[in-house]
């Protein structure tokens, strides 16, 4: 009886060195490992870079509009410079060369039409203001879509335009109504943009943004068009920072 009563305690012993040990070599890992801490920057001025790669199934890329604001009120309205769109059709196929030339040459076909009447009612040496957007002095600006994309290239704010400037209401493009949705295509949106790094929103809302003498954000749209606002979509990419990792 005493030999078993000594090898029941040496091997009740044993378990307690066991547990022991692995309780130390436990602690000693923990220890060992990588320790990860979050802390606030304070530092102003800076931008963020978001990378995205966003499919919409039903969304056409003309009614895609990306918006930025934040609370300090810098807007960016329809970012285009950095993003790139792609069109697609319902089922996902992307449209091909042909096919997008063929809606190109028919869009340009009737811009030009609407262009050929109006210069009818110009003289012949008129010279468009570009209202301070100009890169020469001789630079002139014939109709609304170029004073646009002289302010675009100026990276200036253009909401009121449509509704001051003399090619635009010339147009009647300051009276035009809200356009509709393009039915049975897709978008793909891709590519990056810039922010402050402060508290905000960037959005994909119906119709287009716009900013008002008051500050408000505003989309304007058709009413009856919004049953065909489909903004379902798929993020296959969304990620802050340079792809190596840096700022």
């Amino acid at each position: 009886q005493t030999k078993s009563r000594d090898i029941v305690s040496f091997v009740a012993y044993a378990l307690i060195g066991l547990l022991c040990l692995a309780e130390i070599f436990s602690w000693m890992s923990q220890n060992k490992a990588e320790i990860s801490r979050t802390f606030v920057d304070t530092s102003l001025g800076k931008k963020m870079r978001v990378n995205l790669n966003i499919t919409f199934p039903a969304l056409a890329w003309e009614d895609l509009h990306l918006d930025i604001i934040d609370i300090a009120g810098d807007s960016q309205l329809d970012i285009e410079d950095t993003l790139k769109k792609k069109k697609i059709h319902l089922n996902g196929r992307p449209f091909s060369t042909q096919e997008i030339e063929v809606e190109t040459n028919q869009h340009r076909q009737i811009q030009e039409q609407k262009e050929k009447v109006l210069k009818e009612q110009l003289p012949p040496d008129y010279c468009g203001p570009c209202y301070g957007a100009h890169e020469s002095d001789d630079q002139c600006c014939q109709t609304c879509d170029e004073v646009l994309l002289a302010y675009s290239k100026k990276r200036w704010k253009s909401d009121l335009l449509k509704y001051t400037a003399e090619q635009c209401i010339r147009e009647g493009r300051d009276k035009a109504e809200p356009k509709k949705m393009t039915k049975g295509q897709g978008c793909n949106l891709s590519g990056y943009m810039t922010m402050n790094r402060i508290s905000g929103n960037f959005h994909i809302a119906m119709g287009e943004g716009i900013e008002r003498d008051d500050g408000r954000h505003m989309h304007t749209f058709l009413p009856e068009d919004a049953p065909n606002f489909n903004a379902s979509h798929v993020i296959h990419q969304l990620s802050f920072g340079q792809a190596d990792g840096t700022e």
